[in-house]
């Protein structure tokens, strides 16, 4: 029991320190932002750029997000490092259109970012900042997060209004159904990557992906597969099921010079550089 104790203490204290360390964080320059390419499956071309945030710690190295981002959450710091992390990505993406005038950034939010009440007027300014247009924009909520309050549902339909787009993120994981979203304002829908895992030699998982994306089709939404890692899957997947896929097949996450160089040599008909890693 006293050593089941000690490691108690000992994790409690890990928490407090990442806590304390969290908040010097972006001030220190240890938070950085790495992107993954979107890729439209028919064409082979990159459509879009998630943004996906990492923190470098100068004493335990890379701290994975599922450990620090609850933290982020439970402090309240997640909605200043929530702007800085939208506005290094507006900021990333406004110096890639000379290299793709049309690529689009996703952005995850967290929900309670989206209870601050200036949080759709400092959105507008990041992108009028970087002259990006509104609809270059995506927003990517966790579908676990899914609003239950007027509230942030109010907020969704304020940055639909100035032309942002929303997806739902990790879909299919939580307790919501493709109806569901029809009283909310999203154009996209990522499919959690546990449904593309064993695609390319499992009958019923295949058929599972196939029923749940026709279904988002006929809602009106842009379907995306996630955690796309073996040709197999890709070939069980096909352009005509699903047109966007993200993941390691087409590329990990990079910084951004990286993504300007893969833009720069990758053309419409040019096959993305799959498994690049920065």
């Amino acid at each position: 029991m006293a050593l089941f104790d000690e490691e108690l203490l000992s994790v409690a204290r890990r928490r407090l320190d990442l806590r304390e360390d969290l908040r010097h964080a972006v001030e220190r320059g240890e938070l950085r932002v790495a992107y993954q390419p979107l890729v439209d499956l028919a064409a082979d071309r990159i459509v879009a750029i998630e943004a996906l945030l990492r923190w470098h710690h100068p004493r335990d190295g890379v701290i994975a997000p599922d450990q620090f981002i609850p933290l982020a959450e439970e402090t309240g710091l997640i909605v200043s490092v929530g702007r800085w992390v939208l506005g290094q990505a507006v900021s990333d993406l406004a110096s890639w259109s000379l290299l793709s005038p049309g690529l689009r950034v996703n952005v995850n939010v967290a929900p309670r970012e989206l209870t601050e009440s200036d949080y759709v007027p400092a959105g507008a300014a990041a992108l009028g900042a970087h002259e990006v247009s509104p609809d270059r924009l995506t927003l990517e909520i966790t579908e676990s997060a899914l609003p239950d309050s007027g509230e942030i549902s109010d907020r969704l339909h304020q940055l639909h209004k100035l032309g942002v787009r929303l997806a739902i993120d990790d879909f299919g994981t939580g307790e919501s159904s493709l109806s569901r979203l029809q009283r909310l304002p999203v154009a996209q829908v990522k499919v959690d990557r546990s449904f593309l895992s064993s695609i390319d030699n499992d009958a019923h998982s295949a058929t599972l992906l196939r029923s749940m994306v026709e279904l988002g089709h006929a809602l009106g939404l842009q379907m995306v597969a996630e955690g796309i890692e073996r040709a197999g899957q890709l070939d069980a997947l096909g352009a005509s099921l699903c047109p966007i896929g993200q993941g390691y097949l087409f590329g990990r996450p990079q910084a951004a010079a990286a993504i300007a160089e893969l833009l720069r040599t990758s053309s419409p008909s040019a096959e993305p550089q799959r498994g690049t890693v920065s």
